[in-house]
């Protein structure tokens, strides 16, 4: 439960969104997080940024933190929730890092894909409830009961953004046949606009990609020669251990491709069944697939047969020595 302070109520100029959070008021952090998400509140970042750090410039701090370890570089946050600021600032590709990695939680999943709302009654407001629609068309199928043209079936989420210095920008996701694409769309001069640019991305993707199976698990990808092997073990057959599934261009759906391949330094004998020897690297539209690459059969090592055939060999010749001995003393 976090509660409401009244910076987090004040510090919000008018003109931007809210969804009429009370100084005072204590609310759970899932139902600001809808409020934040659904209905764009502004206040509702605060608090949360207030609740989650004790101070909100030092939420920001932690923002950019996490900004980096995902792989943001051109991003720089000074608030929560994207209030125009000359040092806040960020880029379309920074966006899609972050979008994919907060979509891998079940529960901003949920949220996201969310399209309505109701806080609780509390307190201060202990006879009614507010309840707010998603920002997103994508995922409303109608808005006021008329049909809703942009409403996109296979759209799970994820947000609208408006400032007068950025525009009309749209954070969007959709999953379709085994597949999910992100789509950021920035400085639209028109709601409109974003939500047709979206659309049209997220169809040419869906239209020109799908997966594709490049490798089965188990299937050989090359014979290699060990030398120090014996003859009939020597031919080992490289397998990988798992399935290499690409997503493909449908113009290079059929490609052959090969695998750049690395095998330990020094690979010799004797080799196991299923030893990991190695690593089997595809690529395949700018994107790297790997997978461990087994050894298909058990690999002996030659000088370990020659050794003991040797050891042999002088123990029976040892045996006639002394055997030759002891009749040449009977006879003398």
């Amino acid at each position: 439960m976090a509660k409401v302070s009244e910076y987090a109520v004040k510090s919000i100029p008018s003109g931007y969104t809210t969804a009429n959070i009370q100084i005072g008021e204590t609310l759970s952090v899932k139902d600001l997080l809808y409020a934040l998400m659904l209905a764009s509140a502004n206040e509702a970042a605060v608090v949360l940024g207030e609740h989650i750090s004790g101070d909100y410039k030092e939420f920001a701090n932690l923002m950019n933190e996490k900004a980096k370890e995902i792989g943001c570089q051109d991003s720089n946050f000074v608030n929560g929730n994207g209030m125009h600021d000359k040092n806040h600032y960020t880029t379309a590709y920074d966006l899609a890092l972050i979008t994919r990695y907060a979509m891998k939680n079940e529960t901003f999943r949920q949220i996201v894909s969310t399209t309505s709302y109701t806080l609780p009654a509390t307190g201060v407001y202990p006879d009614r409830s507010r309840t707010f629609s998603n920002t997103n068309a994508l995922i409303i199928v109608n808005k006021n009961n008329v049909e809703n043209n942009f409403y996109y079936p296979a759209a799970i989420g994820v947000k609208t953004g408006y400032t007068t210095p950025a525009g009309n920008c749209l954070v969007s996701a959709a999953d379709k046949n085994g597949m999910e694409f992100i789509t950021v769309t920035l400085g639209a001069n028109a709601k409109d606009v974003r939500y047709k640019d979206a659309i049209s991305l997220l169809d040419f993707a869906f239209n020109n990609y799908s997966f594709v199976k490049i490798k089965g698990k188990n299937n050989s990808i090359k014979t290699i020669s060990i030398e120090n092997a014996t003859n009939d073990t020597k031919n080992l057959n490289l397998l990988i251990n798992s399935d290499i599934v690409a997503l493909a261009n449908l113009d290079n759906k059929n490609q052959e491709i090969e695998p750049n391949i690395v095998l330990k330094q020094n690979l010799a004998a004797p080799i196991k069944k299923g030893e990991v020897i190695g690593t089997a690297t595809y690529e395949l539209d700018g994107l790297t697939y790997t997978a461990d690459i087994l050894a298909g059969h058990d690999v002996e090592e030659k000088s370990d047969k020659i050794a003991k055939i040797a050891i042999r060999v002088v123990i029976v010749i040892f045996i006639i020595i002394l055997v030759a001995r002891n009749i040449i003393k009977k006879k003398i």
